[in-house]
Parts: C-alpha cells; sequence; structure tokens
C-alpha cells in the first residue's frame, strides 16, 4: 500500500441504467404486475361489483412475510 493513487470524477448525465436505477425499475416493475394481479382477481372483482366500491391503488401493499 502507501502507493499514490488518483481518481478522476466527472460529473455528467448518466447514459445506461445504474444499479440504483435498475433496482428502482424491478421494484416500480414488480408493484405495477402485483397491482395488475390484484385487480384481476375474481374474488376482488366481485367484492367491488358488490359494495360499489372504487379500488385505489395506493392502498394496495404486498404482505410481508
Amino acid at each position: 500500500m502507501g502507493e499514490e493513487v488518483k481518481v478522476n470524477i466527472e460529473i455528467g448525465r448518466v447514459e445506461k441504467e445504474t444499479p440504483a436505477m435498475s433496482l428502482r425499475r424491478l421494484k416500480q416493475e414488480a408493484r405495477e404486475e402485483m397491482i395488475d394481479e390484484f385487480e384481476k382477481d375474481e374474488n376482488v372483482q366481485e367484492m367491488l361489483k358488490h359494495f360499489s366500491a372504487k379500488l385505489s391503488k395506493e392502498s394496495i401493499a404486498p404482505i410481508k412475510e
């Protein structure tokens, strides 16, 4: 160790998807798929119809195991 190291940092726009961006995208895609599956569920559809209800997508959350 004890060697001098030079680091060049460039600040600018990211052209490619970063790991953080990829993780965010994957989480969003999983959430959208979860909501889609929930909305298509026959039991959910029956409850919405029976109670003349509306579904708030923001209220849908995954079950924590």
